[in-house]
């Protein structure tokens, strides 16, 4: 499991909630998207089943400084492209119209 690998792609909007779990041997993370958020809803150790998030928590989706203002963007899911080969990655899609932007990385590189 890479966390690297969650990347928000501006695309098409869907109006829809998804869930997915990642895995490694050690390590278990459940990651949701509803009302346009990103959260991570559960991340365990495997071994003694010990869950660090106690609560969904909201993964903060980035946002613009111009100058010495900042701007958030109106993110809306834009849907998921999903990685089953050497590994599990997601690749989450979010667009914006205000303001309008083409391509952004979570994490940024």
């Amino acid at each position: 499991m890479s966390l690297g690998a969650l990347a928000l792609w501006s695309l098409g909007a869907h109006a829809q909630n998804a869930q997915w779990t990642l895995s490694t041997e050690d390590t278990r993370i459940e990651i949701s998207v509803s009302n346009n958020k990103i959260y991570i809803d559960s991340f365990k150790n495997a071994s003694g089943d010990w869950d660090w998030v106690s609560a969904p928590c909201e993964v903060p989706l980035p946002c613009l400084k111009t100058g010495t203002s900042g701007q958030t963007p109106n993110w809306t899911y834009a849907g998921v492209a999903e990685k089953k080969t050497d590994g599990h990655s997601l690749i989450l899609r979010f667009s914006s119209t205000t303001p309008l932007l083409s391509v952004i990385a979570f994490p940024p590189a």
